[in-house]
């Protein structure tokens, strides 16, 4: 008994039109996946600012603190410009101590964040401590800490009574 088969075209592999969309659509995969690494990134850099920002509001806040003499004669007000001169390293009075203070945070500030900026407004038992930073790398220069306006530098405030 024969066995009749039907006359079937067999196929021995991929055509060229099914290679090239296999090939796009891995490409189109590729791309995604590398913008979502560059957007990982992205908001990585901007955890670590935030963090970093907020690490040194507290220790200004701190600073504060243990200087009562310094905060209550309003010593610490209109901070965030780095004092010139020399800088007394012992048995300093309270003025001198928040002097120091004002250097060395500012000092962090400009070290740790990019184009970092901070402030200290206070009355002397309330107080706005403010970090600013470039956040975007941009050249953001503006200190209304808008971030609607791309201008602006990124802000942390911290508000004390201590």
């Amino acid at each position: 008994m024969k066995r009749s088969r039907p006359n079937l075209v067999h196929q021995h592999g991929f055509t060229l039109l099914e290679a090239m969309v296999a090939m796009i659509i891995f490409s189109v995969g590729l791309l995604g996946l590398g913008a979502l690494q560059m957007a990982s990134m992205g908001n990585t850099q901007s955890a670590l600012y935030q963090s970093v920002a907020a690490q040194l509001a507290y220790g200004m806040a701190d600073r504060i603190r243990a200087n009562p003499v310094g905060r209550q004669t309003n010593q610490y007000d209109s901070l965030g410009k780095k004092p010139t001169g020399t800088l007394c390293s012992s048995g300093c009075s309270p003025s001198q101590v928040a002097t120091r203070d004002d250097f060395e945070w500012v000092s962090d500030i400009e070290n740790l964040l990019p184009a970092g900026q901070g402030t200290v407004l206070g009355d002397g038992s309330e107080f706005t401590i403010t970090v600013m930073w470039d956040a975007s790398r941009n050249g953001a220069t503006g200190t209304n800490c808008n971030p609607a306006v791309k201008t602006d530098l990124k802000c942390l405030k911290l508000f004390v009574r201590p």
